[in-house]
């Protein structure tokens, strides 16, 4: 009843999420704002004089059986909803000045209130960008963080599909209603992060509200306000990302950008950032050295040995001094080395099954435990 309450409310025009939050803290309780005279939550909304007729006993009892037909969809659905006065809310995203006063969300709802980090850029991803995406959404699930998105296409659906590749868990955050995913062809990526059992889809619209322009913007907010740091990969001068990036500072998050060539027109977001004060990152394992977070033992093909050895050695080192702080393609590596392209290939090869070396899509090749 508490959270149909707060539906019933937030339903009425121009009572948006910052004057919900002023409000529930004036009146102390949802319970007391919804039975408090209509003047004088009127009054204290800050709204006009004809708004009052909304806060009337039969207007707002209209709206809360409306709320609670709502509620029972979302259930019937499988999911489930959070209001912002519920212990379960999430306790960074309550420290925001404007947080949804409802969070609808099917999948997993412990995500939220893990420890997240998000990863967000750019809907038009380069091999540079996608391969850095999927290496620092990667590290951060492996060391069981969320890794939390917009379900965009580009960084966001790679970030979200590396943690899931990882065997992780990720927080998609959507722009439109649960049951209006967009953009439609990630549907398939929304299921995957439902139904998987780690992560969790989430709105702060009801059911059936459409994509509209307007909501990504205040979306983006939800984005940093559940996590612990917002890391930027690929973003032109203006765009989504920066608009996170700007949520995340002023809700005093941590603003972390994955450096790219200079000559990359979607570099220009993180390098502004940079320039700007944020901190530089390579992968994940930075991120959690920023955050004050301890890194899980490497495992598997990550634990192998610092430093190369076998009949290639001499070659081996000269292609990891070659790769430095950026992903790097094999066509670089046989520039940069000055080795001919068979014995490249063949000592990142090597490199890869010793743990030293990353092969991404491209190919891209990134070092690993430097």
């Amino acid at each position: 009843m508490t959270v149909a309450k707060l539906l019933a409310l937030s339903s009425i025009p121009g009572l948006g999420p910052r004057r919900m939050a002023d409000l529930l803290a004036a009146f102390g309780s949802i319970g007391a704002l919804f039975e408090a005279r209509a003047e004088i939550v009127r009054l204290a909304a800050r709204l006009p004089a004809e708004a009052a007729t909304e806060f009337q006993p039969s207007a707002l009892e209209r709206r809360l059986r409306d709320a609670e037909a709502e509620l029972r969809r979302l259930g019937d659905e499988g999911g489930w909803a959070v209001g912002l006065d519920d212990p379960d809310y999430p306790a960074l995203l309550r420290t925001i000045p404007d947080p949804p006063p409802v969070l609808f969300g099917v999948g997993r709802r412990q995500a939220l209130t893990e420890r997240a980090v998000a990863v967000v850029g750019t809907r038009r991803a380069t091999p540079y960008g996608a391969a850095a995406a999927k290496i620092v959404a990667g590290d951060l699930a492996s060391a069981g963080l969320v890794v939390v998105s917009g379900l965009a296409r580009g960084i966001d659906a790679i970030a979200h599909q590396a943690a899931l590749d990882e065997g992780g868990s990720t927080v998609a955050v959507l722009g439109s209603g649960l049951g209006r995913v967009y953009p439609w062809e990630n549907r398939g990526l929304a299921r995957a992060i439902r139904d998987g059992g780690a992560g969790a889809v989430v709105s702060e619209h009801v059911w059936e509200t459409d994509p509209r322009p307007g909501n990504f913007p205040a979306r983006n907010r939800v984005i940093s306000g559940v996590s612990l740091a917002v890391v930027v990969v690929e973003s032109d001068e203006k765009g989504g990302a920066l608009i996170t990036a700007d949520c995340a500072l002023e809700q005093g998050r941590e603003v972390l950008a994955v450096p790219g060539p200079i000559t990359s027109r979607f570099s220009r977001g993180p390098h502004a950032l940079v320039y700007d004060g944020a901190k530089m990152v390579r992968s994940g394992q930075d991120v959690l050295e920023i955050l004050g977070i301890p890194a899980r033992a490497p495992t598997g093909a990550r634990s192998g040995a610092k430093e190369p050895a076998g009949p290639m050695a001499r070659e081996a080192l000269i292609v990891l001094t070659a790769l430095d702080v950026l992903p790097t393609s094999l066509d670089e590596l046989i520039e940069r080395t000055g080795l001919a392209p068979e014995a490249v290939a063949a000592v990142t090869s090597i490199l890869e099954v010793d743990g030293l070396v990353r092969r991404m899509p491209g190919p891209v090749f990134v070092r690993l435990n430097s």
